[in-house]
């Protein structure tokens, strides 16, 4: 009878979390209409003969290299069984995409409800992320699977670590070590994996906090064992930190580029733009402008940010969830805020993938321990159903290079890095008439940008003035974080003109 007992919840969380996944790729479905985007698809898959041809020991070796600034060999392995297992067609990529993310969404579903035992709680909590049109980026994108790939890695790691610190069990504890490396190998974010530890361990793994009757030496000593054992994984963080930083290097935007303070500016803008992105899921676009914040829009975000932190920290005792879940947000979000400038993107909605399950986590509990709030399971129902609608109009916004650009120039306003891409790929169509005011605006707008000056010198070349195509190749090289393509159109150019 106990046996039958205990089989029933996880007989139905199964089913639960089964629903759940079929839900999530119900909704991300449409994305299988998707075709490739003219931004890093091409690098990446599209016209990257190493991922097209498939596996084999030639492009495995392939993988295990530094490919345009990133050391990502599992990524570059999952494209690769893509290809031949399904096809090399763009519904091959998408659909593994949408099915890690699916997996994700039950996966955080299991992990709430076997860590707080509130399983409707949990199933929104999850629902909410899983379906919330940030979400959109990180799985209809390509070239982004590295956030759907890194998170399966990290729901893997967090369950290790559940079952770890219930069992105490070291095969546990080498199997959390082996999936957050596995993690690190697609992208460099879980270097924060420790510290999200640590949060776990005040809630919901622990109720310390709760229990007034601790003394500071009990309190003091379990603290001390729970960094202690996660010494291994901090190492681990660091290793890949200083392998990540040196494979990124020249990608890193020098403080001549953007100054201390203005990179703390974008850092304390985008915490605040992501918040509100995910209370108010409109204008959301690819690509954004570079976001420079003002003096009055980072005081304000630093303000907004304080009250937040101190109304976390003084709630540790009676709401740990808002705790655990506001750091979470911060913590994770922190190597992608802006703080730490790569290439040309400051904001993405992709950046959200992992920090928003603290902030979603934080704002569901909440809301929950309001006792008072009628009708929480049928408002749940409805923000799930808003929610799903305006992921499923996301989608379509990537259905092809033409809808996703020229959604982001009708949102955005001035939109250089926008205006580079659908200018290359309007030069690619071979519809140069189009292509030159979006290429002329963004090298005025963004005369530093590289791939701006490349692709205008593209559109000179196709149209035989190489005269002027030499001027922009030399241009785009001139920039620190050129492509190796514009050194290649560089001296083609150059060829030609010598042979004329």
């Amino acid at each position: 009878m106990q046996a039958n007992s205990l089989m029933k919840p996880c007989r139905r969380d199964s089913i639960v979390a089964i629903l759940l996944f079929l839900l999530t790729t119900a909704v991300f479905l449409p994305a299988l209409f998707c075709r490739y985007v003219a931004f890093d698809d091409s690098s990446y898959v599209s016209k990257n003969l190493h991922v097209l041809s498939g596996l084999s020991l030639e492009n495995l070796r392939w993988a295990f290299h530094v490919h345009d600034g990133f050391w990502s060999p599992i990524l570059w392995i999952s494209y690769m069984l893509d290809s031949s297992l399904l096809s090399p067609e763009p519904w091959a990529f998408h659909l593994t995409n949408i099915l890690l993310h699916s997996l994700n969404a039950a996966l955080l579903f299991l992990l709430l409800r076997r860590t707080t035992d509130r399983p409707w709680v949990a199933l929104v909590a999850a629902a909410l992320w899983a379906l919330h049109p940030l979400r959109v980026e990180s799985v209809v994108w390509i070239t982004e699977r590295k956030d759907v790939l890194s998170g399966l890695f990290l729901f893997l790691s967090l369950h290790a670590y559940v079952s770890f610190s219930r069992s105490r069990h070291k095969a546990q504890y080498v199997l959390l070590l082996l999936f957050m490396v596995a993690g690190l190998m697609v992208k460099p974010i879980l270097i924060t994996l420790p510290v999200l530890l640590l949060l776990l361990d005040v809630w919901p793994l622990s109720n310390v906090w709760k229990n007034q009757g601790v003394v500071t030496q009990s309190l003091s000593k379990h603290w001390k064992n729970s960094v202690v054992e996660k010494i291994p994984l901090f190492i681990c963080a660091a290793i890949f930190t200083v392998t990540g930083w040196l494979a990124h290097h020249s990608a890193i935007s020098s403080l001549e580029t953007y100054s201390l303070l203005e990179r703390i500016g974008i850092a304390l803008h985008n915490y605040a733009f992501y918040i509100g992105k995910m209370l108010r899921p409109a204008g959301l676009a690819t690509p954004y402008p570079m976001m420079i914040a003002t003096v009055w829009q980072a005081a304000g975000a630093a303000a907004l940010l304080a009250a937040i932190t101190v109304v976390a920290l003084f709630s540790i005792r009676r709401a740990p969830h808002l705790f655990t879940g506001w750091l979470w947000f911060c913590i994770a979000l922190f190597p992608v805020c802006g703080f730490i400038q790569i290439g040309n993107t400051t904001t993405a909605d992709r950046f959200t993938y992992l920090p928003s399950i603290g902030l979603t986590v934080a704002l569901v509990w909440s809301v929950a321990e309001i006792r008072r709030i009628p009708f929480q399971k049928e408002i749940a129902l409805v923000a799930i159903a808003g929610l799903i609608l305006l992921t499923v109009r996301q989608i379509a916004f990537w259905r092809d290079s033409n809808a996703l650009f020229g959604r982001a120039l009708s949102v955005t306003g001035e939109n250089p890095v926008a205006d580079a891409m659908y200018g290359g790929w309007l030069t690619e169509q071979g519809r140069f008439d189009e292509a030159e005011p979006h290429l002329l605006r963004a090298v005025e707008l963004f005369p530093s940008y590289s791939p701006a000056a490349n692709n205008l010198g593209l559109l000179f070349s196709y149209r035989g003035d190489f005269q002027r195509a030499l001027i922009c190749f030399e241009f785009a090289v001139a920039n620190p974080n050129h492509s190796a393509q514009a050194e290649i159109n560089l001296e083609s150019c150059r060829r030609v003109l010598e042979e004329r």
